[in-house]
């Protein structure tokens, strides 16, 4: 079993420097704050032998999302996040057969502040991911 705990002081991205060359005349300004916020994320995950040839694995994250409403954009569209995560291997001799899934599920964000009122809307994203692995030992 294993406990995560981690401090990210994000609040050094203060703005985002773009070189346009030769566009410049398109955007007048190639300076785009951010004032991101301090954050945190916080876990626990294990493993567990349920017998010589199976071993199950979970664990859950929780990421706190250190983008503020006025420096929302589409582009990364960070909210809090809860990440599941599940997955088990095989063994069979020198052979392992490792099967996981991980469920990543950010709050919902309604954002009516944007510095782009484009970028203004209702935000719902989920994240699933699966993988399979073979391996053999020499």
């Amino acid at each position: 079993m294993g406990v995560d705990f981690e401090w990210i002081q994000f609040s050094q991205f203060d703005e985002l420097n773009l070189e346009l060359g030769a566009n410049g005349a398109l955007f007048p300004s190639t300076r785009i704050p951010q004032d991101w916020h301090n954050t945190f994320t916080a876990g626990i995950g294990g493993d567990w032998a349920v017998c010589p040839h199976f071993t199950l694995r979970a664990s859950y994250q929780f990421y706190k999302s250190p983008v503020p409403d006025g420096a929302f954009s589409p582009t990364i569209p960070d909210a809090h996040q809860q990440v599941f995560t599940v997955g088990g291997t095989f063994h069979f001799g020198r052979q392992e057969l490792g099967l996981a899934y991980g469920g990543i599920f950010y709050e919902d964000r309604d954002i009516t502040a944007a510095m782009n009122p484009a970028f203004n809307g209702r935000y719902q994203v989920q994240v699933h991911l699966a993988s399979a692995s073979y391996r053999f030992r020499f």
